[in-house]
């Protein structure tokens, strides 16, 4: 049976919560990069939210649907989340910070389904003091769909007509019929009327 590619995914990256304070002046900045998991295990940069300024509790309620370009297989999502430290003037290294963020796997995830994490525990965040006992965690809230299609099989030159060889898959009609077309040895006349 041929394989579902997933040719989009949907997202919405409501917002995150109990992020840690890493600016030397007033709260962090943050941000959240969104990068697709090819199975090659290389990353591909798909979204950046807004920065929310002087927040711990950032809400981007940002939605995006990304094509998924024809030569990648995705096989998840990773969401990174960001303290910005444009204009800050304290930052030893000028660079921006990282909050922590998680992995998504899509691999599992049927066609047009959604899978909601609220308070997915960020993995990678910086180590927060306990506060009366209690675990603090940073934490981001968000959405995501695939959509998956059966790819038609690659096309040989030996299924293209002549005339059609070499032009873009777009440009070909959509149907075509073998009659339609001169045969080989150069005789006929062309499509029906």
């Amino acid at each position: 049976m041929p394989e579902k590619r997933i040719f989009a995914v949907g997202v919405i990256v409501r917002g995150a919560s109990g992020l840690v304070d890493v600016d030397a002046w007033g709260l962090s900045d943050p941000y959240c990069v969104v990068k697709a998991i090819l199975a090659t295990g290389t990353y591909l940069f798909v979204h950046r939210t807004r920065v929310i300024k002087d927040s711990l509790n950032p809400a981007w309620n940002e939605s995006f649907l990304f094509d998924v370009p024809a030569w990648a297989q995705v096989v998840g999502l990773r969401f990174q989340v960001w303290d910005s430290d444009e204009g800050e003037f304290l930052d030893a290294d000028g660079e921006d910070d990282y909050l922590g963020g998680l992995d998504v796997d899509l691999t599992t995830l049927r066609t047009g389904a959604s899978l909601r994490r609220e308070a997915a525990e960020l993995i990678g965040a910086p180590v927060r003091k306990k506060k009366r006992g209690k675990k603090r965690t940073s934490t981001l809230d968000l959405e995501v769909s695939a959509y998956r299609r059966v790819e038609a099989a690659r096309e040989t030159t030996d299924t293209i007509p002549r005339n059609l060889r070499g032009l873009p898959t777009r440009t070909r009609p959509l149907f075509l019929r073998r009659s339609w077309f001169p045969p080989p040895n150069g005789g006929g006349s062309g499509p029906p009327v």
